[in-house]
């Protein structure tokens, strides 16, 4: 099946002309740098890969790179497994190779498995961690090397999941932790293999809700049972952080002793987004990667596109080991069960949800990818221009403004803020990147020519990706026009000028068109 499988993937044009483009955008995006942030994203290429195997092709669906892959496998070679490229660079006398393996989660091979194994061998005759140090195991580069994931995190993995099955059992020792191989492990290698997949996902289980329980990010709210209901089909992230309490109080006291009387809804806000970016790390660092990454059980998938060249700036310049958290680990917005994943947990739990992902042909695939390209090439062009900056307007002004903007969707409007959190990152690129705001004179120059300008001119040829985007730009800044009016910023006539603009939809989607099919 595995000859049969990889041979099916190394066929098909489509997915080989994916793979390759992320090396060469890696490669590129790399010789840009200087030495040390080489070293850098060297060190992290595994969880970069990660990143981009997860992430949409397109923006707001489940197509990734890992997705696709699993949809033209399952079609060539239908059964209950899962497969995932993965793409290992290094560096060699100065400059960069790379190469392609395909890894396979199955009853018959599975990589965590195989690295125990691999793990057992490293550990004879014993295996030193250093003290107080979990990540750092005594010659662990060379570990590092044979093992399938390349990751530090990884490696605390399998180290967890050895000492908690006995595998390795510790020694007395000064100034260091020392394990040997423990009498369990000759016990564990009688067991059939689906005995021991499901050995290792049960203390998968623990690592997972008790890790999560210690990050101090959660107030005590994982068990087992709340695990197990997460690794099923048709789970988001609303599902993760579902009755958790945790960190938006403590943000919140944060933000109103250094801005003392400020407190309005757009603070709430911004203390609930603060506290989800640590929620994204912890449960992808002990959820996500553990139950997709390694394990192949659930198939993880992140809404937003890829680009190198932002993942590769925030890797180089942000030197704060906590801060790199956030950047190497953000949990999936939705995950559907793999058939590997069915199989298994079906063993654990007799019912699971209905899957959401629907199949897709991969005869689809190249006009899937090629709307894809076009997408991404739209974006980095944004990211460029969000990078440089250059002539904005005053950050303060803006920021101190939409937040009264905010305050009125939330209350006036009665918005969700989800809706609110789009209808300001839009308004934003308007306000900082075209009308270049500076004071209140700036606002009161907004009208029906500055918005037409805008949308044709910069949005369109440079922001949008879709119909749908510009659709949106023109609701939120039809919701920030009824805002300037209510506080007479611009009056009666403007309005109902930007109105007309704002309702003229098609007009402005058809641009769209015209401009993406030349």
């Amino acid at each position: 099946m595995i000859e049969k499988v990889t041979e099916a993937i190394k066929n098909d044009k489509n997915i080989q002309r994916m793979l390759a483009e992320y090396i060469i955008d890696f490669i590129k995006k790399y010789n840009d740098l200087n030495r040390k942030q080489k070293d850098s994203v060297l060190f992290s290429k595994d969880s970069i890969f990660r990143k981009w195997l997860y992430s949409a092709v397109s923006s707001d669906t489940y197509l990734n790179p890992n997705f696709l892959v699993n949809q033209l496998a399952q079609e060539k070679v239908p059964g209950k497994y899962a497969v995932s490229p993965h793409v290992n660079i290094e560096e060699y006398r100065g400059k960069l190779r790379s190469s392609i393996s395909y890894i396979f989660y199955s009853i018959e091979k599975h990589p965590v498995l195989d690295d125990l194994d691999k793990l057992m061998d490293f550990a004879d005759p014993t295996i030193i961690v250093r003290e107080n140090n979990k990540y750092l195991i005594d010659n662990g580069e060379k570990l590092l090397e044979k093992i399938n994931f390349r990751s530090a995190y990884y490696l605390e993995y399998l180290m967890y999941i050895a000492t908690s099955m006995k595998f390795l059992v510790q020694m007395k020792s000064i100034g260091c932790t020392c394990f040997k191989i423990g009498d369990q492990y000759d016990e564990f290698m009688k067991l059939s293999n689906k005995e021991k997949l499901l050995k290792v996902i049960d203390t998968s289980i623990n690592f997972s809700f008790n890790n999560l329980n210690d990050s101090e990010v959660f107030i005590e709210d994982f068990d087992r049972k709340r695990i197990l209901s997460l690794i099923d089909n048709n789970i988001n992230f609303d599902n993760y952080i579902e009755n958790i309490d945790g960190l938006e109080d403590e943000i919140l006291d944060a933000i109103l002793e250094q801005y003392p009387g400020e407190e309005n809804e757009n603070i709430k806000m911004a203390a609930q987004t603060g506290a989800q970016l640590y929620y994204r790390v912890f449960i992808d660092m002990y959820f996500t990667s553990v139950f997709g990454y390694y394990l192949g059980l659930i198939s993880p998938n992140k809404s937003n596109i890829f680009i190198m060249k932002q993942v590769f700036n925030e890797f180089a310049e942000d030197e704060d080991p906590n801060d790199r958290l956030r950047i190497i680990f953000e949990c999936d917005d939705l995950h559907d069960l793999t058939p590997f994943g069915e199989e298994i947990i079906s063993q654990l739990k007799p019912h699971q949800n209905k899957r959401f992902f629907k199949h897709i042909k991969s005869s689809e695939f190249s006009t899937i990818l090629e709307s894809a390209e076009k997408e991404k090439k739209l974006d980095e062009k944004m990211y460029d221009i969000l990078e440089s900056n250059n002539g904005t307007g005053n950050e303060e002004f803006i920021n101190s403004h939409l937040n009264k903007f905010a305050e009125y969707l939330l209350k006036d409007k009665i918005l969700k803020q989800s809706t609110v959190e789009s209808h300001i990152s839009n308004v934003y690129m308007f306000l900082n990147f075209y009308v270049k705001c500076k004071n209140k004179n700036d606002l009161q120059k907004i009208d029906d020519k500055l918005v037409d300008n805008y949308m044709r001119e910069f949005y369109i040829p440079i922001a949008a990706s879709s119909k749908t985007d510009t659709k949106n730009e023109l609701v939120s800044i039809g919701r920030y026009a009824e805002f300037l009016y209510k506080t007479s910023i611009i009056d009666g006539e403007d309005i109902k000028a930007i109105k007309k603009v704002v309702k003229n939809k098609i007009y402005y989607e058809e641009i769209f068109v015209e401009l993406n099919n030349n």
